[in-house]
C-alpha cells in the first residue's frame, strides 16, 4: 500500500512536471528519491533506469547519482523524501542541480 500511494504520487508529480516543464529555463527536471544526504546543504539522488541492448533484445537496469543543492529553505529534507530537482548552471564539480519542490515526505518512525 505505501509502495503504491508513493508511485502514485511520483505520476502525479511527473505530470505536473510536465505541465510546467516550458516555463522552466533548462530542459531537465526529475522526480527521484534522495538516497543519502550527508553532505552540507547538498543530497545525493539514485536515478534508476533502462537502457534497451538491440542486440538481445532485451533492457538491462543502470543508475546514475545526481547531487542537487538543497537550498535553506528544504534543509529539513530526510533520507526517501520524495524531490522534484531541476537542472540550472555548475554550482560544483558535480552539483548541477537544485531542489525545487518537495513532493512528498518518508513516514516518520
Amino acid at each position: 500500500p505505501l509502495h503504491q500511494e508513493v508511485q502514485q504520487v511520483r505520476e502525479e508529480a511527473q505530470e505536473q512536471l510536465r505541465a510546467c516543464l516550458s516555463r522552466l529555463p533548462r530542459t531537465e527536471a526529475v522526480v527521484s528519491t534522495q538516497s543519502t544526504g550527508k553532505m552540507k546543504r547538498t543530497l545525493t539522488i539514485r536515478r534508476d533506469y533502462l537502457h534497451y541492448i538491440k542486440k538481445y533484445n532485451r533492457f538491462e537496469k543502470r543508475l546514475k547519482n545526481i547531487s542537487a543543492h538543497v537550498s535553506p529553505a528544504f534543509l529539513d529534507l530526510k533520507q526517501c523524501d520524495t524531490v522534484l530537482i531541476g537542472q540550472c548552471r555548475p554550482l560544483s564539480k558535480t552539483v548541477r542541480f537544485n531542489v525545487l519542490k518537495v513532493i512528498a515526505t518518508a513516514a516518520s518512525d
